[in-house]
């Protein structure tokens, strides 16, 4: 009668373990998809104006050089670029530092809003085939 008994609270407690676990699973593929989506089109409700004097030889060649390799952590001195450049928009460089308020972990992906804003592109899942500044040959 104790073996039926230990075996029933068992099978309970990791039947709810199991059920959270799923759930925090699907919180966490959430929160992963809405920072990836974050990254790819910024704050739909807050435009974000790029004056084309900011697109100095240094600027453009760190985004180029930044979406080639891939290369994300160096987006901290592209927001140092941006500023000699005498960028003041607050969203763009608070998005290449990773300092935004609800972004306590930033993730950045090909496709990234500022980097596709520098090089004067839509995003390519908007269009498909994109035309912009990026180099071909992906």
């Amino acid at each position: 009668m104790v073996a039926k008994e230990l075996d029933a609270r068992e099978r309970k407690f990791i039947g709810y373990q199991s059920a959270d676990m799923v759930t925090g699973k699907r919180k966490a593929a959430l929160k992963y998809l809405g920072k990836i989506l974050h990254d790819l089109v910024g704050n739909p409700f807050q435009p974000v104006r790029f004056e084309p004097e900011w697109r100095t030889d240094a600027v453009m060649g760190l985004a180029q050089g930044i979406d080639d390799d891939h290369a994300f952590d160096r987006l901290p001195i592209l927001a140092d670029a941006l500023l000699e450049a005498d960028c003041d928009e607050e969203a763009i460089l608070r998005h290449c530092r990773g300092s935004e308020p609800h972004a306590a972990d930033p993730l950045h992906v090909r496709g990234c809003w500022v980097i596709d804003r520098i090089l004067d592109c839509e995003p390519e899942f908007l269009l498909g085939a994109s035309n912009c500044f990026r180099k071909s040959g992906r």
